[in-house]
């Protein structure tokens, strides 16, 4: 559709073609309407709403919608949004959004999301990294019981590497945050999955990361407790802003309680909360 910007949820949600056909396919109009950072939490929101069959479906359809987009791009075949509905039941059964018989694929729990403020005795540091065209962005920042800024960073270096291996270089920067602090009871938030898995299951990791990742938490030795948090990236927003500022701002920025003017109103949101 010549988009400027051809992310994956605007591939599978936001073309006008790819929305024609599931608008066909019965998807409603609020599951594709409401706006979402990350395609994951679109598709997490749609299995909440349909049962395992529907999901199925879903599925079937969203691949369909791929396999065309490809067609377009590869051989110059524009297919109708009913061809590729079509095809998808050829497929698969007609396509349902709510069936009572059958089980949600994700249970309606309610949704948290945003940042929290630690513990009692604790502070929490949240990290992030980018790995994009030989460069590499993180992003660090420290917060106390009340949500008030400590310190933090935010950095760039020209090289390049796999994206799991900037996330670890930037969890370093944090744990180093941390001692120059000398505080004893921690919190590391992470919104790579990967990353905190390594981390915990770091004494049954072979692999060369996994052996780097072993090395680079001897450091958790300087405190008495720390826990390691997976989080969804909206509750991992200053740390995302932060990476973003290396590059647009041309330096590395070190700051205690001056924290750049970009996560203000992140950070004022966060501790009101």
């Amino acid at each position: 559709c010549k988009n400027s910007e051809e992310t994956l949820f605007h591939a599978l949600n936001e073309c006008p073609k790819v929305c024609e056909t599931l608008i066909i396919g019965g998807l409603n109009g609020r599951l594709l309407n409401e706006n979402y950072v990350c395609c994951i939490d679109w598709l997490k929101d749609i299995m909440r709403e349909l049962d395992s069959k529907a999901t199925l479906d879903f599925f079937t359809l969203l691949w369909n919608c791929w396999n065309s987009k490809n067609k377009m791009v590869f051989q110059g075949k524009d297919d109708p949004a009913m061809v590729v509905w079509e095809r998808a039941q050829t497929l698969s059964k007609d396509f349902r959004i709510f069936d009572l018989n059958d089980p949600l694929v994700i249970s309606l729990t309610p949704k948290c999301k945003g940042w929290k403020k630690p513990p009692k005795h604790f502070i929490k540091i949240n990290v992030d990294a980018a790995a994009l065209n030989g460069c590499v962005d993180y992003g660090v920042i420290a917060r106390d019981v009340n949500g008030f800024v400590l310190t933090g960073s935010y950095s760039f270096a020209m090289k390049a590497l796999d994206v799991v291996w900037a996330e670890l270089e930037a969890l370093t920067m944090g744990l180093n945050l941390a001692s120059k602090l000398k505080v004893s009871n921690l919190i590391m938030e992470s919104d790579n999955s990967n990353l905190i898995n390594m981390v915990k299951n770091r004494d049954k990791d072979v692999t060369i990361l996994g052996r780097c990742v072993k090395k680079e938490c001897m450091a958790l030795r300087n405190f008495e407790s720390v826990h390691f948090n997976w989080i969804d990236q909206s509750s991992n927003e200053a740390a995302n802003l932060l990476c973003k500022l290396p590059i647009k701002n041309r330096c590395n920025l070190y700051f205690n309680l001056d924290y750049p003017l970009e996560i203000h109103n992140v950070i004022i949101r966060d501790a009101i909360k």
